[in-house]
């Protein structure tokens, strides 16, 4: 009787103190493991996006093919609309994806007229506005995080000969952009310089080259809240000399 007396009152809880410690463990670990993890996430969408782009592509790639070696243009026109856009190049590479939401990057923050949709709210999917009547109902253009080459004076190599572009495998075809067309300084164009002031991936863009292959590439920002690509410039604009 004596000693399971003993045994009893040698069985205890934890005191408060040991409690604070282990709570207080817990934080530290947790202060240094989130950040990690929030890393982790970050690259992850990271590689979707990288994902994505590779397969918008090789629709392009196809496109190019049924279409004499022509990359796919920023827009087709339509005269039946004001201002003559017609159908743009999300629209125009559609058929040669089985799965539209490859148009979405999984950072895209946006939301000016609805993530993942196709929309004809304003100039820009980061432009708040009424709907748009220069575009072709009821796919004007997706919102998504994309954005095709227009160069300098839409001097890109969109719409263009494959023998117009003397280096593929340096010339952007399409970018991470807050607008469906994109350019070395303008990832927003016009836009809103918050929603495109923050680079979506480590601090930098994933970007597709008119050979098919997609490099992350590190960006800036300006004073006006643009993005600018530390890429040179010459990779954004095709030259015809």
């Amino acid at each position: 009787m004596r000693e399971v007396g003993v045994m009893m009152k040698r069985s205890r809880g934890f005191t408060l103190i040991e409690l604070l410690v282990v709570i207080a463990i817990i934080a530290i670990l947790a202060a240094i493991l989130f950040p990690v993890f929030a890393k982790a996430r970050a690259k992850a969408r990271q590689a979707t996006c990288q994902s994505n782009m590779k397969q918008i592509g090789l629709a392009c790639g196809m496109y190019q093919q049924d279409y004499d070696g022509i990359y796919v243009p920023t827009n087709v026109r339509n005269s039946n609309y004001p201002g003559n856009n017609g159908y743009w190049w999300s629209s125009l590479i559609e058929p040669y994806m089985k799965n539209i939401q490859l148009l979405l990057c999984p950072s895209y923050g946006c939301n000016f007229g609805g993530i993942g949709t196709w929309t004809g709210a304003g100039y820009c999917g980061d432009t708040a506005g009424g709907t748009s009547t220069c575009d072709q109902p009821p796919r004007a253009r997706f919102v998504g995080g994309y954005g095709i080459n227009r160069g300098s004076d839409w001097q890109g190599p969109a719409g263009r000969t494959d023998d117009a572009v003397r280096a593929p495998g340096d010339t952007i075809l399409i970018s991470e952009s807050m607008c469906i067309v994109a350019s070395h300084s303008t990832f927003g164009w016009p836009g809103n310089a918050k929603c495109r002031g923050i680079p979506p991936h480590n601090d930098g863009i994933n970007q597709l080259y008119c050979d098919g292959h997609v490099k992350w590439v590190k960006v800036q920002t300006d004073a006006a809240g643009n993005l600018v690509s530390t890429e040179s410039v010459y990779k954004w604009t095709v030259n015809d000399d």
